[in-house]
């Protein structure tokens, strides 16, 4: 095995860790580097939630897979061998079988010997609560067994396949989460939208890109989530900037509720939080970013009391007098009732116009009537 040929495998391993469909060429090289048939890289799932996946490379037959991945993984003696050595160390099965063991084995008599495969060599490359990768090198039987030389070149190869598996499961999770994620966002009714602290838009989710294309309250303008209002554009824009900053402990709240006026409708209610930096990979956002949640609720039906509470800043007394103007009573008869001069139930009545973005009493009640679910 001449260097050159050992770092253009190294190099194959590593391209193989960043596109999986090269990993057939770089395991068809490690094979040729320990003069065997071919490599399999085989990933086992402990959860017992997929069969076992087989990546392989050199002169193999193909329909040795599907019956392995469907029973034979099960009965296989190797598996067993690998789990008694520690990750990382090579061994060959023919220091542990002898031909008796063979010959009375399912797996060689029916599958393997029948294919040409007799002797491997084999380790453990990752082994977590999740997976295991193993490493497994094959040769015919007129190939005869690996040798100690054999088993040293292919243990300089160890630290390579070791790194680039666990390269490629990273990625390969990352991907899954990622997709998971972006899935679980598409069916939400409320639309998400990343921005960075200057509130440029990263990612939207499909009720986001329905929301702006009814450029109702808010809107895309040069690639920045902007409302129409000015003055809830200033809001929404010191909302998005004190979030980034809260990442960094900066002052303020990290978290906050709003509405966003429209015209001749109910406003958005939005909420404004930090990403933390695994949600933002799980996105493929950038590190520092804020996600801003933005619910019509006229399109998505009632909310809870509490909820239209927090959302809008009320204060209890506010909230009450809220519920009330909503279920048609008078100030007078607010004010009767919890004991307190009409005059600061007509303050309450102005702050609770003001933080709801309402009119009027009617207006209000259209509002708490789609926030709150029929019958509370």
């Amino acid at each position: 095995m001449s260097s050159g040929s050992t770092l253009e495998t190294v190099e194959l391993l590593y391209d193989a860790a960043l596109d999986g469909e090269r990993w057939s060429m770089a395991l068809a090289a490690v094979a040729a580097e320990v003069q065997s048939s071919f490599a399999n890289l085989l990933w086992l799932d402990k959860r017992g939630l997929a069969l076992p996946l087989s990546l392989l490379g050199g002169d193999y037959a193909p329909e040795t897979a599907a019956p392995y991945a469907r029973h034979y993984h099960r009965i296989d003696p190797r598996l067993a061998l690998t789990d008694a050595h520690p990750p990382g160390v090579v061994y060959a099965c023919h220091h542990h079988l002898s031909d008796d063991d063979v010959g009375r084995s399912e797996i060689f008599q029916d599958l393997l010997i029948p294919y040409g495969i007799r002797y491997s060599a084999a380790t453990r490359l990752i082994d977590n609560r999740e997976s295991k990768a193993i490493l497994g090198v094959m040769r015919a039987p007129e190939q005869g067994p690996f040798d100690d030389d054999s088993l040293a070149r292919l243990g300089l190869l160890i630290p390579h396949l070791i790194r680039a598996a666990e390269i490629q499961r990273r990625l390969t999770q990352a991907e899954v989460d990622r997709t998971a994620v972006q899935v679980s966002l598409d069916r939400l009714e409320a639309a998400v939208i990343l921005t960075d602290g200057d509130a440029n838009v990263r990612y939207l989710n499909r009720a986001a890109d329905r929301l702006m294309a009814s450029a109702a309250g808010v809107r895309i303008t040069q690639g920045r989530l902007t409302a129409v209002r000015a003055a809830d554009d200033d809001r929404l824009r010191g909302a998005i900037k004190q979030a980034e900053g809260a990442l960094s402990g900066g002052p303020g709240p990290q978290e906050q509720s709003f509405p966003i006026g429209r015209e001749r409708k109910s406003p958005l209610l939005v909420a404004v939080t930090p990403l933390t930096p695994r949600a933002c990979s799980s996105l493929g956002a950038a590190r520092s970013a804020v996600a801003v949640f933005i619910t019509d609720p006229e399109a998505h039906g009632p909310r809870s009391i509490r909820q239209f509470i927090q959302l809008f800043d009320l204060t209890r007394a506010e909230a009450r007098l809220a519920q009330g103007l909503a279920n048609g009573l008078s100030l007078d008869a607010i004010a009767k009732a919890h004991r307190v001069s009409k005059n600061t139930v007509r303050v309450q009545a102005r702050a609770v116009y003001a933080k709801t973005g309402t009119s009027g009493q009617a207006e209000l009640a259209r509002l708490l009537a789609l926030l709150q679910p029929a019958g509370s």
